[in-house]
Parts: C-alpha cells; structure tokens; sequence
C-alpha cells in the first residue's frame, strides 16, 4: 500500500483556524474546502452551516453546487469530441452552430474554450437580475440566455475575459456534435466511469438531500440576511 505523507496536527489546526476567519470575513454561510499539496499530503476542512434557518453545519459529506466548476467538465467533453474527429478546435464555432448569429465568424472553438473570443457575459445584462427574480419559476434554454448577449468585449483572440457565454456555447456545440443532451454526455463520459457517485448534474439528476443551501444577499453588508434560493426554482 501507498503511504501518503501526513500534514502535522499544528499545520491542520492553523489551516481550519484560516478557513474559519476567511468564512467570517465574506459572511459566508457554509463552506468546504480541500487542498492537495506537492508532496501528495491532503487537508480538508469545513465551516459555517449547509442550512442557516435550520442551524445544519456543514460535514464532510455535505454536497454542494458544482457552480463554474462545470465548466471543467464541459471543456473536459469538448477536448473528448476533438479527440473523436467531431471537433475541430482550430475551426469557427459556426461550422458547428451556424445559426448562431450572436457568435461572429472569426470566433474558433479554442476562443471559447480559453476565454479570448470576446463574448460579452450574459450574466452583465442590466436587466438579468430582474427578471430572474421576477420569474424563479422559469426554466430558461440557451437560446433564451443568448438573447441577453450584448457587444463583443474585443476581436477574438485580442484579449481575455472570463464570460459564461463561452461555456453556455459550448454547451450547445457539444450537444449539437454529440447528438445526446450535455448532462447524459458528462455522465457517459466521466461521471459513470469514473464513478464518481457523488457528483450529479443539477436539474437533469435529481440533488441528495444533504445538499447545502444555496444563497443570495440584498446588499454586500457583512450583517446582510441570507436570503435562501433552495425552494426548488
């Protein structure tokens, strides 16, 4: 057996004291943490509470949202596609997708992949936050999202910004090359496989019940109340 080397009690004990001061300086509800380091020793920690209003700490085990960590697997399945011959990294993303008149012609696959095709977020619409408030209830599509793409940030490969509506894209071209919905292709392709029993893909897969709660905050005060989204929409 494999002998993995053990972090000293003391370095722990300093780790979990710094997890717990930066939860308390953002007032952040519940967090989990992991770190991995060189030598191959690991620490994971937790602090706060999965559920505020029921006083539900967060454990070990508690599940959380993966959030933009999907995007590693969303690139993951794209490299997957290319390795297969449906992709072409170096080609335009409208081979794929031509009727996708937000996306100019100049942007290539690896634009979107690596966040320099200028696609301005959809998040930073000014009126996102209205309307998903006003409507929790609605279940929106990729064509919807786009709707709320405004002018490019830049020429393809001129820059660098982080945006989602790379990933969103994405998400399209490797339903539209894999012929199968993107949350079966991530399981196909990584989550059975690697048995990776404790990972799902929200709302396609149904969420455990020791799911953290997710929420939001009316303003960015740290005595701000947490305002829970974990009712369903």
């Amino acid at each position: 057996p494999i002998t993995r080397p053990r972090l000293a009690p003391t370095t722990r004990l300093a780790l979990q004291g710094l997890l717990d001061r930066i939860r308390e300086r953002y007032a952040i509800p519940g967090i989990s943490a992991a770190i991995v380091l060189p030598d191959g020793a690991t620490w994971s920690g937790v602090s706060g509470m999965a559920d505020v209003d029921a006083k539900t700490p967060v454990t070990r085990s508690t599940s959380f949202a993966i959030a933009s960590v999907s995007k590693t697997f969303t690139s993951a399945l794209i490299l997957a596609l290319a390795e297969d011959g449906l992709i072409d990294l170096e080609a335009p993303v409208r081979t794929y997708l031509p009727g996708l008149r937000k996306v100019s012609v100049k942007v290539k696959v690896r634009h979107l992949l690596d966040h320099t095709s200028g696609l301005r977020d959809f998040f930073f619409h000014a009126s996102i936050d209205r309307l998903l408030l006003s409507r929790p209830d609605r279940r929106w599509d990729a064509a919807a999202s786009m709707k709320y793409v405004g002018k490019p940030y830049f020429e393809p490969g001129k820059g660098w910004a982080y945006s989602n509506t790379n990933y969103l894209v994405l998400g399209m071209l490797a339903e539209a090359v894999g012929k199968a919905p993107l949350a079966e292709q991530v399981r196909t392709r990584f989550l059975d496989p690697l048995h990776l029993d404790h990972t799902w893909y929200q709302p396609e897969d149904g969420a455990p019940a020791d799911v953290a709660h997710g929420y939001r905050f009316s303003s960015t005060a740290k005595a701000a109340t947490a305002i829970d989204l974990s009712d369903g929409t």
